[in-house]
């Protein structure tokens, strides 16, 4: 036991040295600084990052570096001093001094120098008629280029400070967008939502909640009773929580327990879920037979082999395929309800393979180097072109062609990363496709077929 204790309390496995290297902020406190001291190092020290060398200088097609800095309304290399003394004539030194943000493209869009241009152009129109703006671009990533602003909080016209609000925030963007469409370079598209993830409030994509909802309701139209209600919920693999009039359950995988009135409405609590399961067992009317008239020949069926046929089985399973059955009726085993978020994705791989005839994975194998082929291809129209628009020879023709090159080059790179996730999750799809076929019937499941 003492050798134990010797050994968990070893001075040179446990003494910790912190590090000489201090921020220039806890050296002027303990220097005794005040605080317009430490605030001007500090924006000595964002003004410094936006502009070193490093990671601001690019080389241009004929070799001459070229720096990415530029000042609206200020000089770079002066930037600091400039705000500053904008601060101290307005007597407005204390507070926030300035705002530090980024603009950020997607790998490829396009050569630094425009991008930079685009940073430049979108300081000027949001801050250059009042404030001083530090515009930098970084490429020492070359698969991250992105621009860096620092803004004065200070105006020089009158003094006013700049108040930073989620308004500004949708400007910023607007006016982004705008100058990536006319220069043709793509633009991130999400939906808004109000709360919660933005999958719960997106047509057509699955989430967590969304899954809970539906195995709850599928469970309320097959039960008999509120205990039978209870078994099909735990056959399926949730956790429950029954206290007063509350009903919580807890998805397989998930830590915490949702309470199903509070979160999916009055029709799910537990009286109104009684009821529903009361109203349930009413017989319906039966309905006369109808007469359906079918068109084509069996024979002329198309047949999927290989990949193909294991992608859309796969769908099958997940409830993607037939499109006309009713999503809250889907029947998904607690193994595939992680892949049910995925659905889309794994939509989308399929309709590829499909349209594609992706049978093998030679098939596949030619598919993607035909694919890589003719984005080279695409890109190199799209380098030249964007040189011609750098020149005095420059038209609105050629920047709707760039348009038109990007939006090819977006769906082949698209339809390559899905081939790519093919390639890397057949046998995982398969494997899961096997297990599924092998589980074995739950006995909620045989009371309803036995009904």
């Amino acid at each position: 036991m003492g050798a134990v204790l010797d050994y968990a309390s070893d001075e040179k496995k446990t003494l910790y040295k912190k590090s000489d290297q201090k921020t220039v902020a806890e050296t002027m406190e303990q220097q005794g600084g005040t605080e317009g001291e430490i605030q001007i190092h500090d924006l000595h020290a964002v003004a410094d990052y936006a502009m070193r060398g490093s990671a601001t200088v690019w080389q241009d097609e004929n070799g001459v570096p070229c720096r990415l800095v530029s000042g609206i309304n200020c000089e770079p290399e002066l930037a600091v001093e400039q705000m500053r003394e904008t601060q101290r004539r307005f007597q407005k030194t204390g507070g926030t001094i300035a705002y530090h943000g980024y603009q950020s493209f997607s790998a490829g869009e396009g050569p630094p120098d425009v991008i930079h241009k685009i940073g430049v152009e979108t300081a000027r129109r949001l801050w250059g008629g009042r404030y001083q703006v530090l515009v930098t671009t970084h490429v020492d990533h070359a698969e991250h280029l992105h621009n860096h602003f620092v803004v004065c909080a200070v105006s020089f016209v009158d003094g006013k400070k700049y108040y930073r609000s989620v308004k500004d925030y949708y400007a910023l963007r607007q006016v982004s967008d705008e100058l990536a469409r006319q220069y043709g370079f793509s633009v991130l598209e999400q939906t808004r939502a109000k709360g919660g993830a933005v999958r719960d409030y997106t047509p057509g994509r699955m989430s967590r909640r969304k899954i809970v909802k539906a195995d709850v309701d599928e469970a309320v139209t097959q039960a008999r009773t509120e205990e039978h209600f209870y078994a099909l919920l735990r056959a399926k693999g949730y956790a429950l929580k029954t206290t007063g009039k509350d009903v919580s359950v807890r998805a397989p995988g998930a830590q915490r327990f949702l309470c199903l009135e509070r979160n999916f409405g009055s029709q799910y609590s537990r009286q109104v879920i009684r009821r529903r399961i009361l109203e349930g067992r009413i017989t319906p009317q039966k309905r006369l037979p109808q007469r359906l008239y079918c068109r084509g020949s069996p024979k002329k069926v198309q047949r999927h082999h290989g990949i193909q046929a294991l992608y859309l089985r796969y769908c099958f399973l997940l409830g993607a395929i037939p499109k006309r059955r009713r999503k809250s009726m889907v029947r998904v085993s607690p193994a595939l309800k992680a892949d049910v978020l995925k659905m889309n994705r794994i939509a989308a791989q399929t309709q590829v393979l499909c349209r594609k005839q992706i049978c093998s994975k030679l098939d596949l194998e030619q598919c993607m180097a035909e694919l890589s082929q003719r984005l080279d291809a695409l890109d190199k129209q799209r380098i030249v072109l964007r040189r011609i628009q750098r020149t005095a020879s420059a038209s609105q023709e050629g920047q709707t062609q760039i348009a038109v090159l990007t939006g090819q080059i977006s769906r082949l790179r698209r339809e390559l990363k899905l081939c790519d996730e093919v390639w890397h999750q057949t046998e995982v799809v398969q494997r899961k496709v096997q297990d599924e076929y092998r589980q074995p019937v739950s006995k909620c499941r045989t009371d309803r077929l036995e009904r």
